[in-house]
């Protein structure tokens, strides 16, 4: 227990101590602000001071030399005066040794760097001159011993001086990237023999740039004819990309050179053709990207190894020949070759990497070699002139987008591919025919928008049809839905225009959304055993009239038949419990509706514009009829409501032209906005006493009405529907029967309106009751109406609801005497 005491105490012990230098090197890193408010800064251990923000926003020049004459700066921090749009000149002095990242990013204006006595700086951070395009000159002093990546990148106009970079060690990825590219200048990079690391793509796309020459004692680099090399010059590393060591467009890779590095060519304009020498076995990634000048290549016989994107974007390339040794393809290795049309595989070739030819247009032909068993994903992405291609009988999988927009392929033979990818012949749009016996998976996008497809030949034991995979198949007329299969995607065999007929078979576990929608299926039969129809499943199926639906189905889903104008029933439905909103939405021939047993709405939309209903009777247990349920419904003429529904929702039966006949039940309490509006022929009906809200312009244009007699028209339970008096007057009062004012219910009154005495009874008032239209002008210069709250003086007794509602609302009160 002793010892456990005593270890305790030393822990304790040193964790105070540790404290106590944290507390230390907090107080250390303190950060002050100069006197005049331009820098924050901290202070180093030899009270030197690196700077950490700058909030000057109009200096031109600015001098790093101390702070407040007292502190001499010994580095300019991260992001400091990065963005500064209106820095043009940069003195700093020998106190310097290190420039922050970003330090200067961005500060587009910034055109001069001047160097106070010696340069000290012996580290420039990351992106510390990125973008600072108006930069015209740099000199890497002796001092400087690391640039980090990307830290002069896209300095369009600098030029740099490396003759006195003595002490250089390390140059970051992408350094020099993009300089001099704006400015013409033109210079040679003088590699010290201190620098041992220059990282990927530092001098990529420096147009300036004409030779690379390397200091006697480097261990790391060599050069020949301005070409930078490893030390023994078995790796060619960087080609410039101003050389003159390109003859006539032409240039050959020594026989010592046993690999190319990755981006060594990378953005060489003027190099048209490039011979290979026997020797090299390896070329990295990205050796040759964007030498769009480049238009032949000869590869040597030693060569077994090309990285990924190897020639991206040579724009020029016409032919290649890969030689027989190659066993190791990168992926994306022609991607944007837009002109190339012929490669020699080498027939020990067992894959076509990712993306291999991608965006190869140009390319008509292609042979595989016959021991290929897969093809891989982008292999003949964008092969736009691709017409001629046999896949071998070794191949049996096809990964995803292989051959997505080949849109001059015409057909296609998978012998023995068991499996394909998602995408795979998207948008292939004169792809007429495809055979693939052995394919029971049929992935999503597989051939969407192959709108000329009309053969297709799969397995007979099909197990799945993923989502969109046949969408938009335009001359497609007819696909079997086999009881192998348990499952089809969302919008599969939508906007198939020609596909005639379909059975379900009561097998299918999975249907999704929109299977059929805008197709030009005509007849359907779904068998017994499925009991629920998806969302939008026949969606726009105009030509849909023949619907065989089994008596077990349970639920008819939203927008499941919406639009098919043909269809005049679906048949008995004993078994149905929910329809869905919109379901028949649009169904002009459709001459009765379906409710379910367990509903107690009859959804919004759900009839909408079924011109052919007539006589409609709203069962007992629908509670609510929602919005648009039957708006549009113009050849409907009678609407009879059983007892027990309570709310009829806006616009519900707006827009039915011939409907005469209402019986509303006792039940009701609310029928809302627009509820009966443009049902111009309505007139025998009665609103009953249980009505406690009406809601704005719920019956305009009825005839019922335009046949109220008097200045007020109340219904319900004493609900003020319309104020229809005179406009020109300054005191209305509301009738004694008025028990509820619904917004909107006094627009009528004209603008002289100032007083409105309200009865003792009144115990309901909307915030916009009062409201008022006003005319305005729109941008375009015409005349909308909008309402507007009309701040009148509410006259009534006290302590009653009318008073109430005024405070609230900042109505003015005057009690009624």
């Amino acid at each position: 227990m002793k010892r456990k005491t005593i270890i305790s105490i030393i822990l304790a012990a040193c964790f105070m101590i540790c404290a106590a230098a944290l507390c230390v090197s907090a107080a250390d890193e303190k950060i002050m602000t100069s006197k005049n408010g331009l820098y924050r800064y901290t202070l180093d251990e030899n009270n030197k001071a690196t700077i950490v923000a700058y909030s000057g926003t109009d200096e031109t020049v600015i001098t790093i030399s101390r702070i407040d004459g007292k502190y001499a700066v010994g580095a300019i921090g991260d992001s400091v005066f990065a963005a500064s749009t209106t820095l043009k000149e940069v003195t700093i002095y020998s106190s310097v040794t290190k420039i922050g990242a970003g330090a200067f990013m961005g500060c587009t204006s910034l055109e001069k760097i001047n160097f106070h006595g010696n340069c000290n700086i012996t580290e420039i951070g990351d992106d510390a001159f990125y973008g600072c395009t108006a930069l015209k000159e740099f000199k890497i002093a002796k001092s400087i011993k690391t640039v980090g990546a990307s830290a002069f990148q896209n300095c369009t106009s600098v030029s740099l001086d490396f003759s006195d970079a003595s002490s250089l060690t390390s140059i970051g990825s992408y350094a020099f990237a993009g300089c001099a590219t704006a400015s013409g200048n033109k210079f040679a990079v003088e590699i010290p023999a201190s620098l041992t690391d220059i990282g990927y793509g530092a001098f990529y796309g420096c147009s300036g740039i004409t030779s690379f020459w390397v200091e006697n004692g480097n261990t790391k680099f060599s050069s020949e004819d301005g070409v930078l090399y490893s030390e023994n010059g078995g790796v060619l590393e960087m080609f410039p990309v101003s050389s003159s060591a390109i003859n006539d467009g032409a240039f050959t890779v020594p026989s010592h050179v046993k690999k190319i590095k990755g981006g060594a060519f990378a953005g060489i304009t003027g190099l048209e053709k490039l011979v290979i020498s026997e020797g090299t076995t390896e070329i990295g990634g990205n050796a040759f990207y964007s030498c769009k000048s480049l238009e032949e290549i000869v590869l040597p016989e030693s060569l077994k190894t090309l990285g990924s994107y190897v020639f991206l974007d040579c724009t020029s390339l016409k032919s290649v020949t890969i030689p027989e040794a190659v066993t190791d393809i990168g992926a994306f290795l022609f991607r944007g070759c837009s002109s190339l049309e012929s490669v020699k595989l080498p027939s020990s070739l067992t894959e076509i990497p990712t993306g291999m030819f991608d965006s190869c247009s140009a390319i008509k032909k292609i042979d595989i070699p016959s021991g290929v068993k897969k093809i891989s994903q982008y292999a003949f992405n964008y092969c736009t002139k691709l017409t001629d291609i046999t896949v071998p009988s070794a191949t049996t999988e096809i990964e995803a987008c292989a051959f997505r927009y080949c849109s001059s392929l015409e057909s296609i033979k998978l012998e023995n591919v068991r499996t394909i990818g998602p995408f795979v012949f998207q948008n292939c749009s004169s792809l007429e025919s495809i055979y693939a016996p052995h394919i029971t998976i049929i992935p999503s996008f597989a051939f969407t928008n192959c709108t000329v497809l009309s053969k297709i030949e799969f397995s007979k034991d099909i197990t799945s049809v993923g989502a969109y995979a046949f969408f938009a198949c335009d001359l497609l007329e007819d696909f079997e839905i086999t009881p192998s299969i348990e499952s089809i995607g969302d919008f599969a065999f939508s906007k198939c225009v020609k596909f005639k007929k379909a059975v379900i078979p009561a097998t299918l576990k999975s249907l999704g959304i929109g299977v059929f929608s805008a197709s030009g299926i005509e007849s359907v039969v779904i068998e017994y055993g499925f009991t629920v129809i998806p969302e939008r499943t026949f969606e726009s199926c105009k030509k849909l009239s023949s619907v065989t639906l089994p008596s077990n189905i349970e639920e008819i889903s939203s927008s499941a038949f919406t639009d098919c104008v043909l269809i005049k029933d679906v048949g008995e439905l004993p078994g149905l419990k929910k329809v869905g909103s919109g379901a028949f939405y649009g169904c002009r021939s459709l001459t009765r509706i379906y409710v379910g047993s367990e509903d107690t709405s009859i959804t919004a939309g759900a009839f909408y514009g079924c011109d052919a209903l007539v006589n409609v009777t709203i069962p007992a247990r629908v509670k609510t009829v929602e919005a648009m349920a039957f708006a549009y419904c113009t050849m409907l003429d009678t609407v009879t409501f059983e007892e027990g529904t309570e709310y009829i929702s806006s616009s519900a039966f707006s827009g039915c032209t011939k409907l005469t006949k209402l019986s509303l039940p006792s039940t009701l309490n609310i029928i809302s906005s627009g509820a009966f509006a443009g049902c111009t022929k309505l007139y025998d009906f009665s609103v009953p006493k249980g009505v406690i809200y009406i809601g704005e312009n719920a019956f305009q244009s009825t005839k019922w009405l335009a046949n109220q007699k008097g200045d007020f028209v109340v219904a319900g339970d004493g609900v003020l529907i319309k104020y229809q008096g005179r406009s020109a007057i300054q005191t209305m009062t509301i009738p004694s029967n008025v028990k509820r004012l619904p917004a909107y219910c006094i627009v009528d009154a004209g603008s002289s309106l100032s007083l409105i005495i309200i009865p003792s009874n009144v115990e309901y008032i909307a915030k916009y009751a009062f409201a008022k239209i006003v005319q305005s002008q729109n941008s375009s210069g015409e005349t909308v109406e909008n309402y507007r709250i009309r701040y009148v003086t509410l006259c009534a007794r006290k302590g009653t609801y009318a008073e109430v509602f005024a405070n609230h609302e900042y109505y003015t009160f005057e009690e009624l005497k």
